[in-house]
């Protein structure tokens, strides 16, 4: 046999081997049992993954593991949470298994707690590394969304194998056991940085409470200095995700502040004074931190991350006035100077705001004060590039980069699903009767609305060609979920736009419908073997 020969038999021959390796041992038509079977196959192989890579955590890599340790609990979240979906509610008496299927899926669930149980186990022994990872305390949070998740799991499941309810119990007793020691030992009312005694008083928490999220607030001030032309894409990644994270921690500790309607004991005006003190110092390195955010403007309007600050400055304001209200509320004695800081940083807050408010992004070629139609054209714009240059990152795929655009991809199609949700947002509901564009102005969207959809069709279709190699990657389930994804919000914005536009309405519905059919396809070259399962029943 010639050597071409023979290395085409060795592909063919591994390709066989690969398929018989990788088929389902289910029937066409599964049942109900094997249904669920498959789905603690899926999340005890995630589970004994996520372990795998957790293990390889040293002192030299333990903030990038950080990101994939909270990522991997995120996808045994939603994984367990998409399966508990998929369960009959208790509520609708649905028939349940019999004994023999109930022992089996006993048997995957016991499986499934003994490998998350190993997973956890690891995760609480890596956790003096892990303090020392900025994804610590998202690592904590999945945690207690892991044990919320699988509670709901528990109580739909063993209702479905009542002659196996002993079993069950048993083994999520065990699991819930190991989860809450995770929890306990993850559990850091304010972070691991914290100096305070053994029993802080509440004072002693909220100032430490203040210390980190000036700490962060300084520290972004100092990256937000560093910004130049040469590294303004990169560096607003940084401050979009930075103030992510003080807006995150500042929502965590109003959670932990008494509501004023519960009538808390308020601290004794020593105790206020020390803590009007330490808001005072966070007001004051937290307008440092927007003033030089405010100074960078033109320089973050070139970054793709422009939009995601601005979005973020107004998430900031809304927590910061939940955390006055309810923190003035437990220092009555000191009210004025409180309102006096927290006047200031709003005003500061407005002004940064004001700064980057664009209703779309700033790259529009619009007139000084752009028209309604305008602006509407200049998102499609926007949407368009987005999907452009999502394609061509996609057509880049092969072998051998797979896992690195997977990513891209997922993250590609989130920035424009997150864009059209937005620019919907923007556009007046159908039932307040708003004035619509007239005939001329509805021609021009309708172009602009066509040149999108052939864009994103065009999109959609390099995607579907490059399925198999994306089957191969981590985040095949998220690009398929952010399709779906898609499928939602483009008819919400058809469904206003069209509102809108109703000279030009069949134009627009020939458009919205042309891309529904794309995205369906797409959906479907995407849909997950459980999905297909579970709705094949």
């Amino acid at each position: 046999m010639a050597p071409t020969s023979r290395a085409l038999g060795l592909i063919l021959f591994t390709l066989v081997v690969c398929q018989v390796a990788t088929a389902r041992p289910l029937s066409a038509d599964p049942t109900p049992r094997e249904r669920v079977q498959q789905a603690f196959k899926e999340i005890t192989t995630l589970s004994d993954n996520l372990r795998i890579a957790t293990l390889k955590i040293t002192i030299f890599n333990a903030a990038q593991q950080g990101f994939v340790i909270a990522q991997g609990f995120t996808g045994i979240i939603t994984k367990i949470a998409e399966y508990t979906a998929h369960i009959p509610d208790p509520s609708s008496n649905p028939s349940p298994f019999e004994d023999a299927d109930a022992k089996l899926v006993v048997e995957s669930l016991t499986t499934f707690v003994q490998v998350h149980q190993a997973l956890l186990n690891v995760v609480i022994g890596k956790h003096g590394l892990l303090t020392l990872a900025p994804f610590f305390e998202p690592i904590r949070i999945s945690l207690v969304s892991l044990e919320a998740v699988v509670d709901t799991f528990a109580f739909k499941l063993i209702a479905m194998i009542p002659t196996q309810k002993p079993a069950a119990d048993d083994q999520f007793g065990k699991l819930s056991v190991t989860v809450s020691k995770a929890i306990d030992t993850y559990k850091t009312p304010f972070s691991s940085g914290a100096t305070l005694s053994a029993d802080p008083t509440p004072r002693e928490r909220v100032q430490q409470a203040f210390k980190e999220i000036t700490t962060l607030s300084d520290n972004l001030r100092i990256a937000t200095l560093k910004i130049n032309i040469f590294n303004a894409g990169q560096q607003g990644f940084v401050i979009a995700q930075g103030f992510t994270g003080i807006i995150t921690k500042i929502a965590e500790y109003t959670a932990h502040i008494p509501d004023p309607s519960s009538n808390p004991s308020p601290f004794d005006d020593a105790d206020a004074k020390l803590v009007v003190e330490s808001l005072t110092t966070f007001v004051q390195v937290h307008q440092a931190l927007l003033n030089v955010v405010i100074g960078k403007h033109g320089l973050l309007t070139l970054a793709p991350f422009f939009e995601p600050i601005r979005i973020a400055l107004v998430s900031l304001e809304a927590v910061v006035d939940t955390f006055a209200f309810k923190l003035i509320a437990m220092i009555p004695t000191q009210k004025p100077a409180a309102d006096n800081q927290f006047g200031k940083l709003s005003e500061t807050v407005s002004k940064a705001i004001d700064t980057y408010k664009t209703p779309f992004n700033s790259g529009a070629i619009l007139s000084a004060d752009p028209s309604p139609r305008e602006r509407v054209q200049q998102a499609f714009k926007e949407i368009t590039t987005l999907s452009d240059n999502l394609r061509m990152a996609t057509l880049k795929i092969n072998i051998f980069n797979a896992g690195q655009q997977g990513f891209v991809i997922a993250q590609g199609f989130t920035g424009i699903i997150t864009k059209i949700a937005e620019y919907t947002a923007h556009i007046p509901d159908p039932s307040s009767n708003p004035s619509p564009f007239d005939d001329a102005d509805a021609k021009l969207v309708v172009e602009s609305l066509t040149t999108f959809v052939q864009v994103h069709q065009a999109l959609l279709n390099v995607v579907i060609g490059k399925h198999g190699l994306l089957t191969l990657v981590p985040f095949f389930e998220p690009i398929r979920i952010s399709l779906v994804s898609l499928e939602a919000v483009v008819d919400t914005f058809a469904y206003k736009l069209i509102a809108m536009i109703p000279t030009q309405k069949p134009a627009a519905t020939k458009q919205f419908d042309s891309l529904g059919v794309t995205v369906q396809l797409a959906i479907n070259t995407y849909e997950t073997p459980f999905i297909q399962l579970s709705s094949s029943k």
